[in-house]
């Protein structure tokens, strides 16, 4: 069984409710219910701090809470699997802490999250509001890039700066 001390237990409460602001701190997407936010950059400088459980846990909360609070409820189901997928996968190959490692698991976690949701709109969105289909998925694919590359470069910015303090280390070293 795994145990999970408080300390990790409180940072990823936070983190989850970091995630859930940086999703409200958003902009609609025109034509789509979907929103471009800050809730990635904050998935990946948790996933990195705490690993790959608490970051899928409040990448997945955060973000699902966020899209109900927008009323994109439909969108829901897929929010908490791919941002719940996106921290693990950050948080399982950014072990290593380098930099180097860092960046090529948040690239990744943000093409897996632009792949899956032009997927789920294409596939699911028709069958759950009627609306969706490929000129609809394929919309939302320059926002959800964009919203990948601010992600990757805010976190990186922000993941550097973090890594000075001895409680990074200290946090990620007990993850």
């Amino acid at each position: 069984m795994r145990t999970i001390n408080t300390k990790k237990l409180t940072l990823t409460a936070m983190f989850t409710a970091l995630v859930y602001i940086g999703t409200m701190l958003a902009i609609p997407i025109p034509k789509t219910s979907g929103i471009l936010n800050l809730g990635d950059s904050i998935i990946i400088i948790s996933s990195v701090i705490l690993g790959p459980f608490s970051g899928a846990f409040a990448g997945a909360i955060g973000a699902s809470l966020g899209d109900f609070t927008w009323g994109a409820i439909h969108y829901i189901p897929a929010t908490f699997i791919i941002k719940g997928a996106m921290g693990f996968i950050i948080g399982y190959l950014a072990r290593s802490k380098s930099m180097k490692s860092i960046r090529k698991s948040a690239i990744l976690a943000e093409i897996v999250m632009v792949i899956s949701y032009f997927l789920y709109e294409l596939l699911f969105l028709k069958l759950l509001i009627g609306d969706g289909g490929f000129g609809y998925a394929i919309f939302g694919v320059p926002f959800n890039i964009t919203q990948g590359i601010v992600a990757v470069v805010v976190s990186l910015w922000s993941i550097k700066y973090i890594q000075k303090h001895e409680y990074f280390n200290d946090i990620r070293k007990n993850s």
